[in-house]
């Protein structure tokens, strides 16, 4: 799990080998080209899923923006946590973490955390379970392997 360098009376451990992380948000949309300070919240349906675009770390690669989808790059346990916040008050975002299409953990409002374990080629993603516009800056989806 890791490799041990000497470097002149002390030793440096890496712990990088095998190493998965990432984060991604939503964008916001311009609402035109020349009305570049106002943003439309970008919306999701029910039983979609929800894209991450704006990467911020991809450690492994195993994310990817075009999809929203995480493929899994190492067999292992993992931690995932997502947040979708609704841009309506009224309304709450619901949604869920999903392994290979199957529902694992779902959320009514704000975000949540799991741990489960991923085969090589695994696929991870969060749906839409009410229709609803996301806050940009308060959702993101992101995950790390631990062992």
């Amino acid at each position: 799990m890791y490799e041990k360098l000497k470097c002149d009376n002390f030793y440096i451990f890496l712990f990088i080998k095998d190493s998965v992380i990432f984060l991604a948000t939503p964008r916001t949309v311009p609402e035109s080209y020349w009305n570049m300070q106002r943003q439309v919240y970008p919306s999701v349906a029910f039983n979609s899923l929800i894209k991450f675009p704006e990467v911020k770390i991809n450690v492994g690669g195993g994310y990817d923006q075009t999809t929203g989808v995480f493929t899994c790059p190492s067999e292992g346990y993992y931690i995932f946590h997502w947040s979708v916040t609704s841009a309506n008050h009224e309304q709450t975002c619901s949604s869920a973490v999903l392994k290979n299409g199957i529902e694992i953990i779902g959320n009514e409002i704000g975000g949540n955390l799991g741990a489960f374990h991923l085969n090589k080629n695994d696929r991870t993603w969060i749906k839409a379970k009410s229709n609803c516009t996301i806050v940009h800056d308060h959702s993101s989806f992101s995950g790390f392997k631990i062992i």
